[in-house]
Order: C-alpha cells, then sequence, then structure tokens
C-alpha cells in the first residue's frame, strides 16, 4: 500500500536520524512511482535493517498511475 504519513523520522541512536518521506502524496496519487534511498534508487521492494541503523534518507515518490517496472531486481 502507500504510506499513510507524509513523513516520519527514527532517532537511531549514536546521533543519527532515519528519515521516511512521501512526495507528491495525495487521495488521487496512491501508488510508488520509485523509492529512492539516500538519492540511490532502489532495486528491490525492501531495505536492510543495516540501511536504517546507518540513518538517511527514504522517499516514495507517489503517482496517480502504477510503475510495473519500479523494481528492476525482480
Amino acid at each position: 500500500g502507500s504510506p499513510a504519513i507524509h513523513q516520519a523520522a527514527i532517532n537511531v541512536g549514536k546521533g543519527k536520524v532515519f528519515k521516511v518521506l512521501a512526495e507528491n502524496q495525495s487521495d488521487k496519487n496512491v501508488f510508488v512511482e520509485k523509492v529512492t534511498l539516500n538519492g540511490e534508487a532502489l532495486k528491490t521492494p525492501f531495505i536492510q535493517h543495516e540501511d536504517i541503523m546507518k540513518g538517511g534518507e527514504l522517499v516514495f515518490y507517489m503517482s496517480a498511475q502504477p510503475n510495473k517496472e519500479i523494481y528492476q531486481a525482480l
């Protein structure tokens, strides 16, 4: 499903913060167009625990149309 929030921040310790953002989110834009982790496009629909613990930013770019080619590694 699509993110229910526009943004969230998690303090993961050692002064690091992991942020989750949903860009262009609206009632009509319920499909994920692409996802980036620290500016790099994700190739799989998951991230690792260590990615969260490093801190950084996970961004969901939302769209009104589904992207059937979003994850290249599947």
